[in-house]
């Protein structure tokens, strides 16, 4: 992914977008290596989970990870984001996709 680098997902030498579920998504503070790194934009809090708006390099439109329960990051918190590779779907694109 431009200015993103190689994420996540199943093997293989397709390019495409990688898609995963919020709820897969995992959140840590700081700046592990590994990691999509970004900074919380907004925090919606649900009840039973939160949905945390982090914007991150490449994408036009943050990245929104559900976690359970309150959120323990408030807006411009540096955060690094994870995800199991069995967790990501590759998604083919063509030519004129993004």
């Amino acid at each position: 992914m431009p200015g993103v680098g190689v994420l996540p997902a199943p093997a293989g030498d397709t390019a495409g977008l990688v898609g995963v579920r919020p709820g897969n998504i995992r959140l840590a503070a700081g700046d592990p290596d590994d990691c999509l790194h970004g900074t919380v934009l907004h925090v919606s809090c649900f009840g039973g989970s939160s949905r945390i708006a982090v914007t991150v390099p490449g994408p036009d439109r943050p990245v929104r990870p559900t976690v359970p329960g309150p959120a323990t990051v408030a807006s411009g918190a540096r955060v690094a984001l994870s995800w199991a590779p069995e967790s990501a779907v590759l998604i083919e694109t063509t030519g004129d996709t993004p």
